[in-house]
């Protein structure tokens, strides 16, 4: 009788602890300064205080475009995502990550193989290479970015104000960063 109850004791005590490591609790980071490095990498901005928001360096694709790919969610949920922007243009796209389950890679033979949790709930790994079809190079386009992310049921928006205004002011993105930094005379850098 007495295992039967330290049995049940423990799995609710087990299960209390898993709810609430996954609980909306505010996370310290937000309580922070934002911080942007030259590379346009940024951390610690968010929306709200259960958020949480940050973006890898800038690449430069070439012939003025540039890519990044950013970090969204919360204690419960994070998602990678990928911004791509054209600087001639000022116009750039975000695709979000989806729930794709484990997420397979190759290893040195070339073999998928599958890889454990770890990392981002959504991602958008199986749609660039090498695990999918889109390449990011310069002479992608925002149209093929936007094709092949609604070809594989990927949510996209190209409403870049919209996307990085939704940030408290002391936590706003300069999205044109990356334009600034390898094509300082595009119209995308003047945004």
């Amino acid at each position: 009788m007495r295992s039967t109850a330290l049995v049940i004791f423990l799995f609710l005590f087990a299960s209390g602890a898993a709810a609430q490591a996954c609980s909306l609790t505010a996370l310290k980071e937000n309580f922070e300064k934002l911080v942007v490095e030259k590379s346009c990498a940024f951390s610690k901005g968010g929306r709200k205080k259960y958020d949480t928001f940050s973006g890898e360096p800038v690449i430069d694709l070439g012939n003025g475009h540039i890519a990044q790919k950013l970090i969204t969610g919360t204690n419960c949920m994070s998602r990678l995502n990928l911004f791509v922007s054209d600087c001639s243009t000022g116009q750039g796209i975000v695709v979000f990550g989806k729930r794709v389950g484990p997420v397979k890679k190759s290893d040195e033979s070339g073999h998928k193989t599958v890889s454990s949790a770890q990392g981002p709930d959504a991602t958008i790994d199986l749609l660039q290479e090498p695990l999918g079809p889109l390449g990011l190079n310069s002479q992608t386009t925002l149209l093929d970015v936007r094709r092949t992310s609604i070809e594989h049921n990927y949510r996209a928006e190209t409403n870049l104000r919209w996307f990085f205004s939704r940030h408290e002011t002391r936590k706003r993105i300069d999205y044109t960063c990356g334009c600034k930094l390898y094509y300082p005379d595009s119209p995308g850098a003047k945004l």
